[in-house]
C-alpha cells in the first residue's frame, strides 16, 4: 500500500511540474515572437539606413571601426546589416531556444507521467 501512495505522490508532483512548465509557455512564446519581430524590424531599418548613408561604419569584434562601402551589392547589404545587428539575432535565437526547450521539457514530463500512471495501474 505504501508503494501505491508513494507512486501517487510522484504522479501528483509530476502533474505540478507539468503545470509549471505550461504556465511558462505563454511568456516564452511571447519572448520568441518579440525576438523575431524586433530582429526583422531592426534588419529592415538597418538596411535602409545603410542604403541612405546614415550608417557608414561598424565596429568589429576587436573594437576596430570598419567603413561600409557606399556602393554595396544588394545581396551583400543584407549580410552586412545582419552582422551589424548581431545582438538582435542572438536575442531572437535565445527566445526560440527557450521556447523549444520548454516544449521539450513538457514532452519529457508527459512521458514520465505516463510511465508513473502505468506503474500505478500495475500496483493497483
Amino acid at each position: 500500500m505504501d508503494v501505491i501512495l508513494t507512486n501517487a505522490d510522484k504522479i501528483e508532483q509530476m502533474i505540478q511540474e507539468i503545470e509549471t512548465v505550461i504556465d511558462a509557455i505563454p511568456e516564452a512564446s511571447e519572448d520568441k515572437a518579440l525576438g523575431i519581430a524586433n530582429y526583422d524590424k531592426e534588419l529592415a531599418v538597418t538596411i535602409l539606413k545603410m542604403k541612405s548613408g546614415i550608417i557608414t561604419e561598424m565596429i568589429d569584434f576587436q573594437g576596430e571601426t570598419v567603413t561600409i562601402p557606399s556602393s554595396l551589392a544588394a545581396n551583400l547589404l543584407e549580410k552586412i546589416a545582419k552582422g551589424y545587428i548581431w545582438q538582435r539575432s542572438y536575442n531572437k535565437e535565445a527566445g526560440e531556444a527557450g521556447y523549444k526547450g520548454l516544449i521539450s521539457i513538457l514532452d519529457a514530463r508527459k512521458a514520465q507521467l505516463n510511465g508513473l500512471q502505468s506503474i500505478n495501474k500495475v500496483l493497483q
